[in-house]
This record gives structure tokens, sequence and C-alpha cells, in this order.
């Protein structure tokens, strides 16, 4: 078992150095942190994922107003995803039918696919590092960062073969490709009576790569943008807050193909959360795609029964077109209830 968190901290004023297993929180955007980089995920359930941790050195110099942070990962880790047999996972494809080639389309085939994972070696050679820096400049709050490392989730190359003469099926090998990049963050946050404005945006440089990616190994620039306003004591201590963001992915060269290292293009974020009381709120999240008009909504309702436990009842309802991300999801809608324990 792999720990999420276990680490040594020693602190001497104004440096304090931590090494182990440690999750990191980079980017200052409510839902989506394109500056978040540093840690794999667990996207088992691509529904509720978590973050995991992994092996680190970090340091952190720290004055009045301003913070320096350098961290060093030995070796690469790969997020989680969901498992061959699982129900978010799509079969490849194994047979095309189209009686309208060569019109239109690929010609009828049957396809023998090998799927390859090219992972990169948990080698101290593939080591990735970051470092950031946090200061206030009046009533705004600024960070700079620098991540260079691999990506934690793959982009899928295809690479279709001859048919064999005798059968006739085509053999297909699907790479499952890791791409290093260098990511310049850059975050500002900034309130007014209450509201507080949000931004954060990454330039993504990714090392060149031979592999046919769909485009992501071309440089872009990716940014959220978003605000969120809390309104106390609206009806007998009952408080209803707000948040509103908008990402968009400004591509250089050719479009990166949407997947799930590249998710988010024009889309817009949102929550809603009525907290009745300390033990009982109502949240309701949202996300549209205006590219391609698919869409998430994720109601929920909290209870805190008792001390330490908590009740969850909730639904995750998505819908798009076959070809986009949430698309691929869109019989996977589902009603759930859990009852948590904390300690």
């Amino acid at each position: 078992m792999i720990p999420y968190e276990a680490y040594l901290n020693v602190a001497a004023s104004p440096i304090a150095i931590r090494a182990g297993y440690q999750i990191f929180s980079w980017g200052v955007a409510d839902i989506y942190n394109p500056t978040d980089t540093l840690n794999p995920w667990d996207y088992t359930d691509i529904f509720d994922f978590e973050k995991e941790g992994m092996p680190a050195l970090k340091a952190v110099y720290t004055r009045e107003r301003f913070s320096l942070e350098g961290i060093w990962m030995p070796i690469p880790l790969e997020s989680e995803l969901p498992y061959r047999d699982s129900r978010f996972v799509q079969p490849f494809l194994t047979s095309v039918n189209n009686p309208l080639f060569p019109v239109i389309g690929l010609p009828p085939a049957n396809f023998d696919v090998t799927e390859n994972d090219l992972s990169p070696a948990t080698t101290i050679r593939n080591s990735q590092f970051g470092a950031r820096a946090l200061g206030t400049i009046g009533p705004v709050d600024v960070g700079l960062s620098y991540f260079n490392g691999f990506e934690k989730v793959p982009h899928q190359e295809a690479i279709i073969g001859n048919p064999d003469p005798a059968t006739g099926v085509v053999p297909m090998t699907v790479n499952q490709v890791y791409l290093r990049k260098q990511i310049v963050g850059f975050n500002i946050v900034g309130g007014y009576k209450g509201l507080n404005l949000k931004s954060e945006s990454a330039l993504v440089l990714p090392y060149a790569s031979s592999r046919d990616v769909g485009g992501a190994d071309r440089d872009y620039f990716i940014y959220t943008v978003g605000a969120d306003y809390t309104f106390f004591d609206i009806v007998d201590k009952h408080d209803f807050s707000i948040i509103v963001e908008f990402a968009d992915q400004i591509n250089f060269q050719e479009p990166v193909r949407e997947d799930f290292a590249n998710p988010f293009q024009r889309t817009l974020f949102g929550r809603l959360e009525y907290r009745i009381a300390d033990y009982v709120r109502l949240r309701f999240t949202s996300i549209y795609n205006f590219d391609n008009r698919s869409y998430y909504l994720h109601p929920e309702f909290y209870l805190e029964i008792a001390d330490n436990w908590e009740l969850k009842v909730g639904a995750n309802i998505l819908d798009g077109p076959s070809d986009t991300l949430l698309g691929l999801f869109n019989k996977q809608d589902r009603v759930y209830a859990s009852m948590m324990f904390y300690f």
C-alpha cells in the first residue's frame, strides 16, 4: 500500500526541508488548475478521483511577504487510469463496416489490437523538478512557477499495419505515450468587498516527440479565469457561495486533440453551495464545453450524522457527442450514496 503522505519535516526559519511521500497543491483556481501538474491522480473512478502522493524532496525559503519553493521528484509516477474491464473504459476499435468506402471513411476491415505502455522508466535520469515563487504586492497575491517533468496521463498513438494476406486482419498497435514537458505558470489573486478574482495560466512547452499524438507535442497556452463570492447569513445563518470559472487553450500551431491529458478547451465551470448548517450542505457542480456542447452535472447532498460520520448522496450526469471526452461516458450516468467515517 502506497501512502498518500508520509514525510519527515525539518525547519529552521526561514528554511524548511521536507522529504518523503508528498502531495502538492499548486495554482489558485477552485475547480480546474492548469499549473497543478506535479502529482499523479487516481482516476479509476473518473467521477470520484483523488490526488496521490509521490516521493519528493522539497525546500522552502519564507519571508513575510515572499516565499521560494523548490521540489525534486526522483522518479516519475503516472496516474491510475480506469481498469481495462471498468465501465469507464471504451473498447478499442476491432472492426470497420463501411458500405460508403471508398467515397468516405475507412475500408471494411477487422483489427488485431496490441496495446503498449510507453510510460517513462522509474530511473533518476527521468527525475522531475519544479520551482515556485509566491509573493504579495499590495492587495494582490501573485505566483510564478516552473515544472519540468512528464504528463501523468498518456496520449494514444495508433499505428495501423498492412492486412494479413490470408485472413485480411489488419494489425493495429496502440501506444500509451507520456510526453515530457516544461510548464511555466503564472497566478494572480485579488479581491474587492468579498468578491475574489483569480487567474491561473500555463505556457506548455513539450519536448519534441517522434510519436503521432494528435498535436499534443506542440506548444500551447492554457488559462483559467474565475471569481467566487459567498453570501453570509442569507436566511437564519445559512451561507450561499458561488464559483464561476472559464478555461481555454490557445494553440500556437495545429489544434491539440481533446483527451484526458488535454480535457478542457473553451469550457465553463460552475459551483453553487448552500450551507444550511455546519452539518448540512447542498452542492451543485457543472461543466459545459462551448465547442462541442458536451456537459457534466453533479448535484450532491451532505449530512453529518454524528461526529466523524458523514452521509453523501448525489448524481453524475453527462452527455455530448461520442467523439468528445465527456461524450465517451454519456452512458455512465449514476446515482450514488455513501457513508464516510473520518479519523
